[in-house]
């Protein structure tokens, strides 16, 4: 998805009532045999919003509209494109009462519009037709509040470090391996990183979004971006700060992180050795790292480095969901069809497909964890794998996206050099707590 830098914090217009949910009488559980439900023959239209619109993503899309139309011939999916910045298109059509039956989501902004009563909650459509909610991976605790549940999934993204084996070969050093803490990380990105050659330890630079290269160094190390209940910010807690001193060092002492600005650094260009990212850079034979560096040096997935104070490695995970939307005028029957739409893409024939692209991480258990997904290359998929037992989500809330990138951009001025850890985490800190009393206020 791509998504805007901040988002208007404008009230969604519309009535957004609840709909009752139908009763599917033939449903069935991930991975299982779809049927029609019995009392949701009769032909009927909803409209399907996805962003899977281009490359590997986009074909995946094709051959899942395809196999829904082949196991639903009465469900007529009118597919709307979803291009541009995700979220203001997603207001406008909310605004409009334009809003599609079923659509993909984000979390980042998915309790801004649950509780103006934009989704439908599926516990009851998720009873009635037994599905067993254990054989996914993985469902953020923004989609369940309260005991209920908006959502399946369907895009799964695992936070991810890559090494250049390459570039440690040449250097005549040993690959990162389980055992590594920070301090390991550290020391090889000092004898890997050549500024004058534009060659560096660890990259790529760092922007506003921190949620898979410095929150899981800050969540492996017993702290968070946020406090539990999520009134304040959390930068200036001892267990995060001492990440953020310890990122500092790596821009302001060593010299070994990529700083903000510099041109011409890239995984893919070969002059970083170590560097943060998500499963979605992995791919296969036809798109991806897998395809991309083919022929370029030697990489690997490698594990996340643990803190040296916990002896931790815990990762983050974003999980874009479909949701089906409440609408003025709705009926079972668009229930009904709307949630045969979730459960086809929650599926194993469409999470089979995801599998074998890696574009994204399959949802359901007895895939991640088994061939195609775990075929090499890359030689270390496993790696992945067993981080799937040790994630943390991102604590999402209403206003998120304003907040994160409020406290963000002053710990760029450390990136930069311009500011002390201290001072900028105090800055950070200080910044996300005014934007989060300000939506208190709102």
């Amino acid at each position: 998805m791509k998504r805007p830098n901040g988002l208007s914090r404008r009230a969604v217009v519309g009535t957004g009532v609840s709909l009752a949910p139908a009763i599917i009488v033939a449903a069935c559980a991930p991975g299982a045999s779809e049927v029609p439900a019995a009392s949701s023959t009769a032909p009927i239209t909803i409209s399907f919003g996805t962003d899977w619109l281009a490359g590997q993503r986009g074909d995946i899309m094709k051959q899942a509209l395809e196999l829904f139309k082949q196991k639903h011939p009465h469900i007529t999916l009118q597919k709307n494109d979803i291009t541009g910045e995700y979220f203001t298109q997603m207001t406008a059509r909310f605004v409009s009462g334009t809003q599609d039956d079923v659509t993909i989501f984000d979390g980042v902004q998915f309790d801004h519009f649950r509780k103006l009563g934009k989704f439908v909650d599926l516990t009851p459509m998720l009873k009635a037709a037994k599905v067993d909610v254990n054989a996914f991976t993985k469902m953020d605790s923004v989609y369940t509040p309260d005991g209920k549940r908006y959502a399946l999934p369907f895009q799964l993204t695992i936070g991810a470090w890559y090494v250049n084996k390459t570039l440690f070969k040449q250097e005549g050093l040993a690959l990162p391996n389980e055992n590594w803490t920070w301090n390991d990380m550290a020391d090889a990105a000092r004898k890997l990183t050549k500024v004058d050659s534009n060659q560096w330890g660890l990259g790529p630079a760092l922007n506003t979004n921190l949620q898979v290269s410095v929150l899981p160094l800050i969540l492996s190390n017993n702290g968070h971006h946020i406090s539990a209940d999520l009134k304040q910010t959390s930068i200036m807690a001892s267990p995060s700060l001492e990440v953020i001193r310890w990122v500092a060092d790596r821009h302001q002492r060593d010299r070994t992180w990529v700083p903000p600005g510099v041109a011409g650094v890239g995984f893919t260009n070969g002059n970083v050795a170590m560097a943060w990212g998500n499963t979605a850079s992995i791919g296969s034979s036809t798109a991806g790292f897998v395809q991309s560096l083919a022929d370029k040096f030697e990489w690997d997935v490698m594990p996340q480095p643990k803190s040296p104070t916990t002896g931790k490695s815990i990762n983050t995970f974003n999980e874009q969901p479909y949701v089906i939307t409440t609408k003025d005028k709705g009926t079972a029957a668009r229930l009904d069809a709307s949630f045969a739409v979730l459960q086809h893409l929650s599926g194993k024939d469409v999470q089979m497909l995801i599998a074998k692209q890696r574009g994204s991480t399959p949802i359901l258990k007895d895939l991640v964890r088994t061939s195609p997904h775990m075929d090499a290359p890359p030689a270390s998929m496993n790696v992945l794998v067993k981080s799937l037992d040790n994630m943390s989500d991102m604590r999402f809330f209403d206003g998120y996206l304003e907040w994160r990138d409020a406290y963000a951009k002053e710990l760029i001025e450390v990136w930069s050099s311009k500011v002390s850890a201290d001072v900028g985490a105090q800055k950070a800190n200080d910044a996300g707590n005014a934007v989060r009393a300000g939506l208190n206020r709102k």
